[in-house]
């Protein structure tokens, strides 16, 4: 079990990091900078509230890959400097 934070630069090596170890990996503590710290980081700039919605949407995925391609999705999405509308239908998200 991990008891340190790992930093990830950019989102591009978060997804490397979960490609290389989602299956053997049981936890992870991701630790991320504050925001003026200008150390390089995949940021939050979500509020908690959305950040809880975004975590229950992908761990309630019952098939690995449903939470994997969930994953993916929220990862381009945020490199992309967007966010998804929950209130949207699936079809169009």
């Amino acid at each position: 079990m991990p008891t340190e934070p790992v930093f990830f630069a950019t989102p591009a090596d978060w997804r490397d990091w979960l490609a290389a170890n989602h299956a053997t990996a049981g936890e992870l503590i991701v630790g991320f900078w504050k925001v003026g710290s200008s150390r390089p980081s995949i940021t939050e700039a979500a509020p908690p509230g959305d950040r809880k919605i975004v975590v229950h949407w992908i761990a309630s995925a019952k098939r690995p890959e449903t939470r994997r391609r969930r994953l993916d999705q929220l990862i381009d999405v945020s490199a992309a400097g967007s966010r998804i509308d929950f209130m949207k239908p699936a079809s169009q998200r």
